[in-house]
């Protein structure tokens, strides 16, 4: 009987943390799609910098306090560039691919929107970056 009630007790316990991973799976599975759905909008609706990325900027530009010779860019300015162009590289491959994207045309417009953004910024200083996609006053500058 004890072993018994010790063996329930065992497969109890599996059961709930089965139940308790697949709940956690699913919450973060749901913010990562729609992060990747809210910066979509954001960079191609409105404008401007998904609200993760600006912090994560915000974050990065505290930590540096160089400064940088007259004529020569910023080591923060080319961190942050980089992070940047690899966080639209990164929305541009999780759409090549989504399922939840409706059509082939559809998925086709966006990768065009985005290659574009993408060489954009590409082309730019991360201060054209920053002054096009998003307000400046809440990220220093450390030249």
């Amino acid at each position: 009987m004890n072993l018994f009630l010790i063996l329930l007790a065992i497969v109890t316990v599996f059961l709930l943390l089965i139940k308790l991973i697949a709940s956690l799976i699913g919450r973060v599975s749901e913010r990562l799609l729609t992060s990747h759905f809210r910066a979509l909008e954001a960079l191609l609706e409105h404008n401007k910098l998904p609200d993760e990325w600006h912090d994560h900027l915000r974050k990065m530009a505290k930590g540096n306090s160089a400064v940088s010779p007259l004529g020569h860019q910023n080591p923060w300015e080319e961190s942050a560039k980089s992070l940047l162009l690899k966080k639209i590289r990164a929305l541009y491959t999780y759409f090549e691919t989504s399922p939840f994207v409706e059509s082939p045309e559809t998925r086709a417009l966006l990768l065009e929107q985005l290659a574009d953004v993408a060489q954009q910024w590409e082309d730019s200083d991360l201060s054209e970056i920053l002054a096009y996609y998003g307000p400046t006053a809440s990220i220093p500058r450390s030249f």
